[in-house]
C-alpha cells in the first residue's frame, strides 16, 4: 500500500504535465505556425518542467529536518517580503499590474514561487515551543505584510488562496487533529454564512449558522472556537472594508455578484443555469465545454482556443480547451487522475505522527486542492473569475516550478 502511495504522488503529476503539453500543442492557434521555438508554449512548458523536475529531485533528496533550522525560517520570511517588495517598486508590466518580473521572453511571478517558502514557515511557525497565542501573534506578524503585499500588486484571487491555506491550516493545528472534521467544518459554514450574510443582505444567510451551532455543540477545544471567531470577524470586517470602500475594483465586485445572487436563488441548479455572467471569459470557456460532446472535437479541432474566442486558453481556461478536443469523458479522466492524487497525499497526511510534517503536507495538500477546484469550479462557470493556475496543467514557469518544488517536499517527507 504504502509503495502505491509513493507511486501515485510521483507518477499522477506527470501524467497531467503530459496531458498539459499535449492540449498547449493541438490548441495552438492557426496562425502561430510562424511563431519562434521560444514564443511556442508548449516548448516553453517542456522547459519548465524539466527545471521544475530538477529542483524537485534535489528538493526529495533533502532531508526535511533542515527546513525546521530558525535560520532557514528566517531567511525565508526575508526572501518572501524582499521579492514581493521588490516587484512592486519595478514599472508595471502586463495587464498593468506589479505581478512579475520580466527577464527577456520569460516571465517570474513571485507570489508563486513563494509558496512552498510560505507553507515551510506556517508549519514553522506553529511548532514553535511557545504558548498558542503567542504563536499565532508570531503568525500574523509573518502572514499579515505577505498578504497586504500580493493585494497591493494588486492580486485579490492569490491574496485569498493565502488567506484559505492558513485558515484551514491554523484550524486543523488547533484543533489537536483528533477535530478535524468539526473545525474544517465550522470554518466552512462561518465563512459560508458571514459572506452571503453580508455581501446579499438577506435574512436567510441566518439560516447557515444552525449547522454551526450544532458543530459548536460538539467542540471540545475552545482554542478552535476562539480561533474561528476571531478569524471570523477579522474576515466580516475584511469584506465590509473591501466592499464598502470600494477597495474592491467595479469588475471585481461584477465577477463575484451574480454568482452569490444564482446561488441564492437555487444553490448549485441556480449556478448551472447562470446565464448572466457579465465576464466574456466563463462565457467562452461554457461554449468550449459545451460544444464539445462525449468524445470532443478531436486534436486541432478546437475552435474556441485556435481562433482565440477562448481568452487564456493556455492558462486559467486550459482545462475548457483541454476539453473541447477531448470531450467529457477525457475532462473526467483529468478530475479523476487529481483526486487520486489528492488522496494519495491525504492518506501520507493521516499516516504522519510528526507534527511539522503533517502540518506542511496539510499546507502543501489544502494548498493544491484549492487552486483544483476553484480553477475547474471557474472554467465550468460555478465560482467566480479568479487568475488561480491548475496544478502541474496550466501553463506558466512560476506556477509549475513552484508544484514541482512542493512534490519533491511531499516526495522527501514520505520517504521518512
Amino acid at each position: 500500500m504504502k509503495k502505491l502511495v509513493g507511486l501515485i504522488i510521483i507518477f499522477a503529476p506527470l501524467v497531467i504535465l503530459t496531458i498539459s503539453i499535449i492540449t498547449l500543442i493541438t490548441t495552438s492557434p492557426i496562425d502561430s505556425s510562424t511563431n519562434s521555438l521560444i514564443d511556442n508554449f508548449a516548448f516553453k512548458q517542456v522547459l519548465f518542467a524539466l527545471i521544475g523536475i530538477l529542483l524537485a529531485l534535489v528538493v526529495a533528496k533533502i532531508d526535511v529536518d533542515y527546513l525546521r533550522v530558525p535560520a532557514v525560517a528566517l531567511a525565508f520570511v526575508l526572501i518572501m517580503i524582499f521579492s514581493l517588495v521588490f516587484v512592486l517598486v519595478l514599472p508595471r508590466t502586463i495587464a498593468n499590474t506589479h505581478r512579475w518580473f520580466v527577464i527577456g521572453p520569460f516571465t517570474v511571478q513571485p507570489s508563486e514561487l513563494i509558496k512552498p517558502l510560505y507553507y515551510v514557515v506556517l508549519a514553522y511557525i506553529l511548532t514553535l515551543r511557545k504558548p498558542h497565542f503567542a504563536k499565532l501573534f508570531i503568525l500574523s506578524g509573518v502572514v499579515m505584510p505577505v498578504w497586504s503585499l500580493v493585494f497591493l500588486e494588486p492580486d485579490a484571487g492569490t491574496t485569498l488562496f493565502y488567506f484559505v491555506v492558513t485558515l484551514l491550516v491554523v484550524f486543523v493545528w488547533a484543533s489537536k487533529w483528533r477535530l478535524i472534521r468539526q473545525a474544517v467544518i465550522l470554518y466552512l459554514v462561518a465563512l459560508i454564512a458571514v459572506g452571503i450574510f453580508l455581501l446579499l443582505h438577506a435574512w436567510y444567510g441566518v439560516l447557515f449558522f444552525i449547522p454551526t451551532l450544532f458543530a459548536i455543540k460538539n467542540l471540545k477545544s475552545w482554542v478552535v472556537f476562539g480561533g474561528l471567531l476571531l478569524f471570523s470577524i477579522m474576515f466580516a470586517g475584511g469584506l465590509v472594508a473591501l466592499w464598502k470602500f470600494n477597495i474592491l475594483k467595479s469588475y471585481q465586485k461584477q465577477r463575484i455578484r451574480p454568482f452569490l445572487q444564482a446561488y441564492a436563488r437555487g444553490g448549485l441548479r441556480g449556478l448551472l443555469q447562470l446565464h448572466s455572467d457579465p465576464n466574456p471569459h466563463v462565457r467562452q470557456a461554457r461554449i468550449a465545454i459545451g460544444s464539445a460532446g462525449i468524445l470532443g472535437k478531436g486534436p486541432w479541432q478546437g475552435t474556441q482556443s485556435r481562433l482565440r474566442f477562448l481568452p487564456e486558453y493556455t492558462t486559467d481556461f486550459i482545462y475548457a480547451a483541454f476539453v473541447e478536443e477531448f470531450g467529457l469523458v477525457g475532462g473526467f479522466v483529468v478530475i479523476v487522475i487529481y483526486i487520486i492524487w489528492f488522496l494519495a497525499i491525504f492518506i501520507e497526511i493521516l499516516r504522519t505522527e510528526q507534527e511539522f510534517y503533517f502540518l506542511l503536507l496539510l499546507a502543501i495538500f489544502v494548498g493544491m486542492s484549492f487552486q483544483t477546484i476553484v480553477n475547474i469550479g471557474m472554467n465550468l462557470g460555478i465560482l467566480p473569475t479568479k487568475g488561480m493556475p491548475l496544478p502541474f496543467f496550466s501553463y506558466g514557469g512560476s506556477s509549475l516550478i513552484s508544484a514541482f518544488i512542493q512534490l519533491g517536499i511531499v516526495y522527501s517527507i514520505y520517504k521518512k
